[in-house]
């Protein structure tokens, strides 16, 4: 037995696979625009905040590194980022989120992808879960000239996603 469709059945299925097609084509391509376009501001953003605590590093020539800690916790709690100051040898020598004797003994960090980006002279970012923070974070590391009583190392920062 063959069953036959009404032409007003026809007519109803092409237009909504019309409709879809009109309607979620768009829809697909700006919401991967909109992805990538957040994906740009955050990174620029975190570029930016980086380059402020870097400068602050810098600035403060001869600060004791108790005191350039003191600032950095400041300066990740008004940001709302983690700042992490790491030797060139990837042994890690300040973090905002913990006490610097506690820092000093988080595990070497020459291995993670923005620190290797940053030695290579560039701003390197990465996208990752934090096993100490259990969240995702956006990374950003870049080498820093220290100061006085912290030598060259590699500044990064983090920023929850």
């Amino acid at each position: 037995m063959i069953t036959t469709i009404s032409l007003r059945s026809r007519l109803l299925l092409a237009f909504g696979v019309i409709l879809l097609l009109a309607l979620g084509l768009p829809a697909y391509y700006l919401n991967f625009k909109l992805e990538q376009t957040i994906d740009d501001e955050a990174r620029a953003a975190v570029a930016r905040d980086l380059h402020a605590v870097d400068w602050i590093i810098t600035a403060e020539k001869t600060a004791p590194v108790e005191k350039i800690d003191e600032i950095l916790r400041t300066l990740a709690a008004k940001l709302e980022v983690r700042v992490t100051y790491i030797d060139r040898s990837g042994n890690v020598l300040m973090d905002s989120a913990m006490p610097l004797e506690k820092a000093r003994n988080l595990e070497n960090h020459l291995g993670r992808p923005e620190v290797i980006e940053a030695l290579k002279g560039v701003m390197g970012t990465s996208l990752r879960y934090s096993d100490t923070l259990a969240q995702d974070l956006l990374y950003a590391a870049q080498l820093s000239n220290g100061q006085a009583n912290l030598a060259p190392g590699i500044v990064r920062i983090a920023k929850p996603q």
